[in-house]
């Protein structure tokens, strides 16, 4: 875990970071950034409305999750590694309450989620869910939090101040079990004040897929122990781009692909991991 604390001359500002060190070998290099919804013109706030509760947190009108949208600015790949929440009230006891940050697709298909147990720490507070696996983002996706179910007193984070009906709010509550734009929810047009952790990959994944030197006429291995992913499928096609593969096995992140080369030269081998499609060429030498 990290701190990094700020002081002012009237207020001290904290930011946690939850499980912020992780050691993995030859990982991939990741420069870090953020996405955020908030303008730099904006202030975030909790928000008490009268006969609904707390926004973004507990309330009375069955909103049990929040979410923000997020579009990448460019094509450039990028990873989400966690969210960072900021949080204005919480429960007078935090003891055994878990935090639940998640991502979903563009259609609020769950894609990734993690939790932190809460920790009782003074204000204004920022925690940070970190993922167990980075998430590849090339388009919308969702990313929020579930509101942590406490029997001692309010959760709430901030949220953008209010905007205007003609301005753009991207910010949506799960309510009754649908999700909602949160204006729709209860009257405000505004984005929740979550930032998603991301980075660029400079390391790129061909280089981190290693050719075992152990090659016979009819398979190849493969080492995919450098890479963090959950779903996983490959192709082989000649350089006219007939599919020749005919099955794989994935055994511990070592892979044996079986395929009929019909003659030596070189092929294309195209993988997709989670979200993210790459295509490896590679020379085969027929031994038969």
């Amino acid at each position: 875990d990290a701190s990094l604390i700020i002081e002012y001359p009237d207020f001290i500002d904290t930011l946690y970071y939850r499980d912020f060190i992780k050691v993995e070998p030859e990982s991939l290099i990741f420069a870090g950034a953020g996405m955020s919804s908030i303008r730099k013109d904006e202030a975030a706030q909790t928000i008490e409305l009268d006969g609904i509760g707390w926004i973004a947190g507990n309330n009375s009108i069955g909103i049990n999750a929040y979410a923000n949208a997020f579009l990448p600015s460019d094509d450039t790949l990028r990873v989400a590694a966690g969210i960072r929440i900021p949080i204005g009230i919480l429960p007078g006891s935090v003891n055994g309450t878990y935090l639940t940050a998640l991502i979903w697709d563009d259609e609020f298909n769950e894609i990734m989620r993690d939790s932190v147990e809460l920790l009782n720490i003074p204000f204004p507070d920022n925690q940070t869910i970190w993922f167990r696996h980075p998430v590849g983002i090339d388009s919308l996706i969702h990313a929020g939090f579930i509101v942590p179910e406490n029997q001692t007193g309010v959760f709430c984070s901030q949220i953008a101040t209010p905007r205007g009906l003609s301005e753009s709010g991207s910010a949506y509550a799960k309510l009754n079990g649908n999700w909602v734009s949160l204006f729709e929810a209860s009257g405000l047009n505004s984005d929740l004040g979550i930032t998603l952790e991301t980075g660029y990959i400079f390391t790129d994944f061909n280089s981190q897929i290693k050719l075992s030197p152990i090659i016979t006429s009819d398979k190849i291995y493969l080492d995919l122990s450098n890479l963090v992913f959950d779903k996983f499928d490959v192709q082989l096609y000649d350089m006219l781009g007939r599919q020749i593969i005919s099955k794989f096995s994935l055994q511990d992140k070592y892979l044996e692909l079986d395929f009929v080369a019909p003659v030596s030269g070189m092929y294309l081998m195209s993988f997709r991991l989670d979200g993210m499609s790459f295509t490896k060429k590679i020379l085969l030498i027929a031994n038969r």
